[in-house]
């Protein structure tokens, strides 16, 4: 019982700072920049762009998926959550 509160928590905390700029729940900093691609004669090959609005959303809940069958399950979203909040709790207290 005190495990699905901690849980709990964990999940209110992300839904929380989901919207702070600075702090990006789903994936850690942004990517770094790629290095300039050489020529392509081939206009097909140039670089998308980034990904906005629902398709960003989509790649972040696609690192839930844990057994990618393309959904993600509550179990999934626990265990996830619940490995992230152990690589964070440094002494191993239950508390971040």
């Amino acid at each position: 019982m005190k495990r699905s509160g901690v849980l709990a928590a964990v999940l209110a905390g992300l839904i929380a700072l989901q919207g702070c700029s600075s702090w990006n729940p789903f994936g850690g900093s942004p990517p770094k920049p790629a290095a300039a691609p050489a020529a392509s004669a081939d206009p097909a090959a140039e670089a998308k762009p980034a990904p906005t609005g629902r398709a960003r959303e989509t790649m972040r809940l696609q690192r839930f998926d844990v057994n990618g069958d393309g959904s993600v399950l509550r179990a999934e979203l626990e265990q996830t959550l619940e490995a992230d909040f152990k690589k964070e709790d440094a002494n191993g207290d239950g508390v971040l």
